[in-house]
């Protein structure tokens, strides 16, 4: 499993990052993922039911279902009145494949009627009803009384805090010079410089803090019960609970149900690009497929599911299918397409994961002067405050991941190009910040597989042409007799591409094979003739 896990990280790395090659062919990791793919297949057929005798024994499933399902047991009905528990339990499992302990401290009788159950579904429901503690370990079941007992159950969860702050604003602000020249004073006179800020904001705000709502569940759950105790120790990941089966039953049955919520993870792939438009697509993109050239290609086979807010292009919504390459392709017909990032992203359950690409460069946000009047000489004491802006890519993702594979995703993409803008400020030039931000802060919901599209954040931009007879264009002077200027108007369009895939256990074989694909192309095995 360590081999699978390192084949793995290693082709995603890979897959997200451009490195200079080596002229040695990477034999030792293509090895390594085929021997890790074969013991899988190997693993696999070792638990295949063969055809023939799956189509005569269970011919109303199909093979995954059959390997997936336990092994059938017989049911029967019981009826028992007033039954003690020591004959109840002997009598239950005689001529059966399961041996019996039975513990001294167990008393009682039992009443029950039961139609078409199993042995297991017998066990729980006695269990449930007169507080037995019933345990099973291979083909043996343990019967203990029902009295107060101990249990150190393991929670697998880290050991932390996290929090997370998502924030989208629309904001208009304003710098300020305030000079104040004192009359009666001639030792200083001081020039001042502030902002002010107003508009509207989004913020998407997530705390975890796990084992303290985990120990206030846990008091909730067992308040009604004197003799349950809860002892939580979040540096060992255990949970110690003293009481009756069958309140200790329903601790365990709560602390696996959330540790299968917690344990989920969905893989994120994600392409941000920008679209060129065409003149024929000005408005945006036209994610019509039936309206295309290209609806006949057998390729384009997907539509979309789910519409939030198509007009004009702009929206957010989710594609059938789940081929990235075939997205792509329709966004070629309508202009070109310069794929910026593809970032791929593993998130638990409820976590934030968070993406950045760019780099951070420091402006001028604030300003202040003190001028000093003396005999001697004038002096000009400046504080200027520098704060750090982004420029780059800005991805946060926050997945909630049902039990039928649907996902719920808080998306905030952010593009941002920020550059210099020189102002005068009091006098002297100072080089502030001007951000050019293309952004969205939404909730969508998207099954397994599929892909959300996130379109509409348009940009345009003048461009200024030029044309010019040869030779003649460029004299000086008199070449501009001969030259042609003209400006377009050149629209661009940020489409960003989101495929979550819930991990389950074929998602990390998948994206092994994807990565031994990535390597067979980027190093091709030498064949035997070649070599010779």
């Amino acid at each position: 499993m360590k081999k699978l896990y390192l084949a793995i990280i290693l082709g995603v790395f890979l897959t997200g990052c451009e490195t200079t090659r080596s002229s040695l062919e990477p034999v030792e990791i293509k090895a390594s993922i085929q021997a890790e793919l074969a013991r899988a297949d190997a693993q696999q057929q070792a638990w295949t039911v063969p055809d023939d005798v799956n189509a005569e024994l269970l011919p109303e499933f199909d093979g995954h279902d059959a390997l997936n399902r336990p092994m059938i047991e017989p049911r029967m009905d019981i009826s028992a009145k007033s039954v003690t528990a020591r004959q109840f339990f002997g009598s239950l499992l005689k001529g059966t494949k399961y041996n019996l302990t039975v513990s001294p401290d167990v008393s009682g009788r039992v009443t029950v009627v039961l139609n078409d159950v199993t042995i297991a579904e017998t066990m729980d429901a006695v269990a449930d009803m007169y507080g037995y503690d019933i345990k099973r370990q291979g083909n043996t079941y343990r019967v203990n009384g029902a009295g107060v007992r101990t249990e150190i159950i393991p929670m697998n969860y880290l050991l932390m805090k996290r929090n997370g702050l998502s924030n989208s604003s629309i904001s208009s602000g304003y710098l300020t010079d305030n000079n104040s020249n004192d009359d009666y004073s001639d030792d200083d006179r001081s020039s001042n410089s502030s902002s002010s800020s107003t508009g509207t904001e989004i913020s998407t705000q997530t705390n975890t803090d796990y084992w303290a709502e985990l120990e206030h569940t846990l008091l909730a759950l067992t308040a009604n019960q004197a003799e349950t105790q809860v002892i939580i120790s979040p540096q060992a990941g255990l949970v110690t609970v003293q009481g009756y089966p069958k309140d200790i039953r329903k601790i365990k049955d709560f602390l696996a149900k959330a540790e299968e919520h917690l344990q989920r993870q969905v893989l994120l792939e994600v392409k941000i690009m920008e679209v060129t438009l065409n003149d024929g697509y000005k408005q945006g993109i036209d994610w019509n497929v039936n309206n295309n050239n290209v609806a006949a290609d057998s390729s384009f086979n997907f539509s979309i599911t789910d519409i939030t807010d198509l007009a004009s292009g702009a929206g957010v919504f989710t594609l059938a299918g789940n081929d990235f390459s075939a997205a792509i392709s329709l966004l070629k017909t309508q202009g070109d397409v310069n794929v910026l990032s593809s970032p791929r992203v593993t998130a638990l359950n409820n976590q934030k994961a968070v993406i950045k690409v760019g780099s951070d460069e420091y402006f001028v946000t604030g300003y202040s002067s003190t001028k000093s009047t003396s005999s001697d000489d004038d002096s000009i004491e400046q504080d200027v405050e520098l704060t750090p802006f982004f420029s780059g890519i800005a991805l946060d993702v926050t997945p909630q991941i049902d039990s039928d594979g649907g996902v719920l995703l808080h998306v905030h993409p952010s593009i941002i190009e920020v550059t210099d803008s020189n102002k005068i400020v009091a006098g002297i030039e100072l080089p502030l910040a001007k951000s050019d931000v293309r952004e969205t802060d939404t909730v969508v919901k998207a099954k397994s597989g599929e892909i959300i599209v996130i379109g509409g954040l348009m940009k345009t931009a003048n461009k200024d042409l030029v044309s010019k007879i040869p030779f003649l264009g460029d004299i000086p002077w008199l070449g501009e007799l001969f030259t042609y200027r003209s400006q377009s108007v050149q629209k661009t369009e940020l489409i960003i591409l989101i495929k979550p895939i819930v991990v389950d256990q074929n998602t990390w074989r998948i994206e092994l094979e994807r990565s031994a694909e990535l390597l067979e192309q980027w190093y091709p095995t030498e064949s035997k003739n070649e070599q010779e």
